[in-house]
């Protein structure tokens, strides 16, 4: 998953427009906007969202699913 990236504000995600609003440095936060590079970055995605923490494994999983499905960019 990708991470927000501030703008040059330094307040807003310049992928998903999320608005950092406290003082202080923007947070490290996964960006809700991100494009999957593929099949593995679907299934972490769906994943995470009911609920299963990833194990040790998963990473490369999800990084060989990537090579060997992605997607195409249109």
């Amino acid at each position: 998953m990708n991470d927000c990236t501030p703008d040059a504000t330094g307040r807003r995600c310049k992928q998903c427009d999320w608005q950092w609003k406290r003082p202080g440095k923007f947070p490290r936060r996964n960006c809700a906007k991100a494009p999957s590079r593929g099949l593995g970055d679907t299934i972490a995605k769906l994943t995470k969202a009911v609920g299963i923490k990833p194990c040790g494994g998963c990473k490369d999983r999800q990084k060989k699913l990537n090579e060997w499905f992605p997607y195409r960019a249109s």
